[in-house]
């Protein structure tokens, strides 16, 4: 989606790991999954990661237009047979005052300007809003149907097989 929102050529969504200070590669498109000949397991230490990671560490949207001119030394972290990049433009996303992904996208024909910074960044927390909603609403459809602490299933649930037998 943020793909088709910034008129982009590629897109990638990592969650932050607080607790190991690790950034964890979540999403790709299997395009350049494939060009890069490697899985979605791909975990970044924040400390080596590239600076494509620098919405991670700067906390703040980050944008680079002429991404070749910068020197491979700073672009760090980026897999075995690299997807050529020629723009980059990453944003973070936050859970209140908890930073929980960056969303990267590259490679739009036009610059990354201020509007896409702000329309990405309002996908983004409208989207991590829906999936809190999502998963509240499972964790509660869940209890609705079985006993909290020991997990058995409760009448509820009981009724709900039987009339599906």
């Amino acid at each position: 989606m943020a793909v088709s929102v910034t008129r982009s050529g590629a897109g990638d969504l990592h969650f932050f790991d607080e607790n190991e200070n690790v950034i964890n590669l979540a999403a790709w498109p299997k395009s350049v999954q494939d060009y890069c000949h490697t899985g979605t397991a791909i975990h970044y230490p924040l400390e080596y990661a590239g600076i494509w990671a620098d919405s991670a560490r700067e906390l703040a949207a980050v944008g680079h237009n002429d991404y070749q001119s910068i020197p491979d030394s700073l672009k760090g972290g980026l897999p075995e047979g690299r997807f050529p990049i020629y723009r980059h433009m990453s944003v973070r996303v936050f859970d209140h005052d908890k930073l929980v992904a960056i969303v990267g996208v590259g490679n739009k024909e036009e610059p990354y300007d201020e509007t896409n910074i702000l329309q990405m960044e309002l996908l983004m927390s409208c989207l991590w809003s829906v999936l809190q909603q999502r998963r509240a609403h499972e964790i509660l459809q869940r209890y609705s149907f079985e006993e909290g602490v020991t997990g058995i299933a409760n009448r509820r649930r009981f009724n709900e097989l039987l009339e599906k037998e």
